[in-house]
């Protein structure tokens, strides 16, 4: 059997049928890295395999920069199997006048259902709050989509469609099915579209009778389940509750009248997004999605009230609220029915994905780690589990736990693993492996029993080093906690003082630690679009050089986990952080920066004549911070000059 790594991503070439063990993947590659640089479809048909039975089909969805760049704002892209329907459509191109006869041009077409198999939401990737210039044409970052379900319709020829609903430059999509050898947990016996369309809001009344309207849907006779999919967002806002994309709203299901599914619309956790930092407002908790994140998609299942053999009403809604305004919001919703036969798998427990140790990018605020491992386990069996034993190992030595629940068919647990050595991880890759279910031995399945992932080795600093924390305008917001691998907590700091250097020496025995500093206001110590100033956190040697700057621009919290052995295993950062703020100003600023000695240094302002317009001499330190008054000078652009025995640098500011 094959060794399958993080999200199954086995193979990258196609395995005859013929051929193929269960866990064994065939890949069919679709979109690759094709721009998408005006709003629009961009459409490939593929050839997706004819025979065999898979386990389970995985779609990965990687979102690049275009050639020309990356945009600067916040567009819905989504990605859909459409299918020939073997009906067609007339339609109207023009009149054609030749010869002096009029005539009317057709074009005919062939209909195509469509349904939607992911949805994300770009970044503000052509500017950050810390970086003008943007992310680069190398940046990109993979979603994965469970598509399982989707079998009988990712079959043979199919146009996989990427929409890009962005009026600007851009963003790529590279699109791959990973088809893993297998039996499926559940036949699926029918996929039947419920709605796959934006719409605006106006009025509850306009979107129930025009958009999300009742229909009558026929049971199989032979079904002995039943789910709906369904992924929905909010967009756009003008009115007193700042809906649809900035407030907080239920989907309803109602099964011939009664209501049997109520659903939130919303994310609170965008300020823990992995892709950070971002120019925009990407921390702000949004309607089912937050800026470079997938859009949720939830399953809701309906086995006890849809009835075998009998046609039911099946009737969507949203919660009303009273729009008033000129932008007309919206939400994007799609839904599909599924009808199952039986369970194909009795006792199953997976290892469905490795979230630490981890080097991918959508883990990157929990990696790399030394204190615990944590794993995705997933129960694609018929029974409960109730018990799973689970053996790993990071090249230290193999450990053993046994994770103990009641997990339903389709459900899931974060199960966290104790890194026992100490969390010392040697160079290699982390593996995980299944080796008891409910205490009865093997499952049913062995291919999804073994996940193994790279990982990054931890940060080594000595037993004493400095944390050095400025709070800005809104201390009360921030606090911090410094644990040891258990989660004990050793030191911690709240209550803290507005606009404030905290300076705290520790001094460690060797172990691993979890650095924690948390914001109650969800925007860093950091943020462009607020008025709350600017603080950091960074750690430094004993009377020594910095050895780590943290992003201020965080969001809501900031992890660090190191060990402490002998030394530093980093290099100094550069010789000085400089940060002007606020920046654009109307004329008063601050400029705080840090050197990795203590020396004097000269602070000068510079116009872009050339002309010194203020200066300043600072004595001996190795951290300073003063505040500048441009108000009685012209508008534009100025020059902020540092000099020192071991640096000269400057930083624009423009004075507003």
């Amino acid at each position: 059997m094959k060794r399958i790594l993080l999200l199954l991503l086995v193979s990258t070439v196609v395995i005859p049928a013929a051929k193929a063990a269960p866990g064994d993947t065939t890949v069919v590659t679709v979109h690759q890295d094709v721009d998408m640089t005006w709003y629009g479809a961009y459409d490939q048909w593929t050839q997706f395999p004819t025979t065999g039975t898979y386990g389970k089909i995985v779609m990965e969805y990687t979102m690049g920069c275009a050639s020309t760049g990356c945009s600067d704002w916040d567009y819905t892209t989504s990605i859909h199997a459409r299918i020939k329907t073997g009906e067609y459509d007339s339609i109207f191109m023009g009149i054609d006048t030749v010869g002096g006869v009029w005539d009317t041009i057709w074009q005919v077409v062939e209909r195509m259902d469509q349904y939607e198999l992911g949805r994300a939401i770009t970044p503000y990737g052509g500017y950050m709050a810390t970086n003008s210039n943007g992310y680069n044409n190398n940046w990109e970052h993979r979603f994965y989509y469970d598509v399982t379900d989707y079998r009988s319709l990712l079959n043979d020829s199919v146009q996989i469609r990427a929409h890009y609903s962005g009026w600007s430059s851009g963003f790529s999509a590279g699109i791959k099915f990973y088809f893993i050898e297998g039996t499926p947990p559940r036949d699926v016996l029918s996929i039947t579209p419920i709605i796959n369309r934006s719409f605006p809001y106006e009025d509850q009344t306009t979107v129930d009778s025009l958009y999300l309207t009742p229909a009558m849907y026929t049971i199989d006779p032979n079904a002995l389940g039943s789910s709906m999919r369904v992924i929905t967002s909010g967009h756009g806002f003008d009115n007193n509750v700042y809906c649809a994309e900035f407030c907080v709203r239920d989907y309803l299901i109602d099964v011939n009248g009664q209501q049997v599914v109520s659903q939130s619309m919303w994310r609170d956790d965008c300020g823990l997004n992995p892709i950070y930092p971002q120019g925009g407002t990407w921390l702000y908790d949004r309607a089912n999605w937050c800026p470079g994140s997938k859009a949720t998609g939830y399953y809701h299942d309906l086995t006890s009230v849809l009835t075998p053999g009998q046609s039911h009403e099946i009737d969507m809604s949203i919660t009303g609220y009273n729009w008033s305004g000129t932008q007309t919001p919206s939400y994007i919703m799609s839904a599909v029915l599924f009808q199952y036969g039986a369970h194909n798998r009795t006792v199953d427990a997976a290892i469905e994905t490795i979230l630490a140790p981890s080097m991918h990018e959508e883990y990157s605020r929990m990696n790399p780690v030394c204190g615990n491992a944590t794993i995705e386990l997933k129960n694609y069996g018929s029974d409960p589990l109730t018990s799973v034993t689970i053996v790993y190992s990071g090249g230290g030595g193999p450990l053993t736990t046994t994770w103990t629940g009641n997990l339903a068919y389709g459900e899931s647990e974060i199960v966290d693993l104790p890194l026992g050595w100490q969390g010392t991880l040697f160079p290699g890759s982390f593996e995980v492996e299944i080796t008891d279910v409910n205490s009865q031995g093997l499952d049913d399945v062995a291919w999804n029993n073994r996940l193994e992932t790279a990982y990054e080795v931890i940060d080594t600093w000595p037993a004493e080093f400095v944390m050095e924390l400025r709070t800005n305008s809104k201390g009360w917001h921030t606090d911090w906690t410094l644990e040891d691998a258990t989660g004990n907590v050793l030191f911690s700091g709240d209550n803290l003082s507005n606009n404030t250097l905290y300076r705290d020496t520790f001094n460690l025995p060797v172990g691993c630690y979890h650095l924690r500093v948390n914001d109650a206001g969800k925007n860093g110590l950091s943020w462009w679009a607020d008025n709350d100033g600017s603080g950091y956190c960074r750690i430094r040697a004993v009377g020594g050089p910095i050895v780590k700057i943290f992003p201020a621009d965080f969001g809501t919290r900031l992890d660090f986990e190191f060990q402490v052995t002998s030394g530093f295993s980093v290099a100094e950062e550069s010789n000085i952080v400089l940060d002007v703020f606020p920046n654009p100003t109307q004329g008063v600023f601050t400029v705080d920066f840090a050197l990795n000695r203590a020396e004097e240094a000269q602070v000068q302002v510079v116009n872009l004549q050339g002309q010194v317009v203020q200066k300043f001499n600072l004595g001996m330190g190795m951290s300073h911070r003063l505040d500048i008054d441009l108000s009685n000078q012209p508008k534009g652009v100025y020059l902020v000059q540092i000099q020192s025995a071991s640096y000269n640098g400057f930083e624009k500011v423009v004075v507003q």
